[in-house]
């Protein structure tokens, strides 16, 4: 279903990103943020992040981990500050598709 919503040709998407919009998938656990999110940055030609991947990368541990390390409220923390900072990287400079996990709380974490 997702293909035909976003990915035709005949509907006008590809117009969405050009002035440098960004982009933010939303959804639980194994439900395909980040196939979706890929492919609708490669149809777009713009860039892709995945947000358990970025922190992964910048803390060197995975969501997991960190939760079993740490707890999850740090995780949650960790999460919030890393989505904030994707998106003010992705403002005014580049049009992004982001892939969010649906964390409790974590857009009313961002509007506080």
């Amino acid at each position: 279903m997702w293909r035909s919503l976003f990915l035709s040709s005949s509907n006008g998407w590809s117009q969405l990103l050009k002035g440098k919009h960004t982009i933010v998938i939303v959804g639980f656990m194994g439900s395909g943020k980040t196939t979706v999110g890929n492919e609708l940055a490669r149809r777009l030609a713009c860039r892709a992040v995945d947000l358990d991947s970025w922190i992964t990368e910048r803390e060197r541990r995975s969501p997991t981990e960190i939760i079993e390390q740490d707890g999850e409220t740090a995780f949650r923390r960790i999460e919030t500050e890393a989505l904030l900072e994707v998106l003010r990287e992705a403002f005014g400079s580049s049009a992004t598709v982001v892939a969010v996990g649906a964390a409790p709380g974590l857009f009313r974490r961002i509007g506080n």
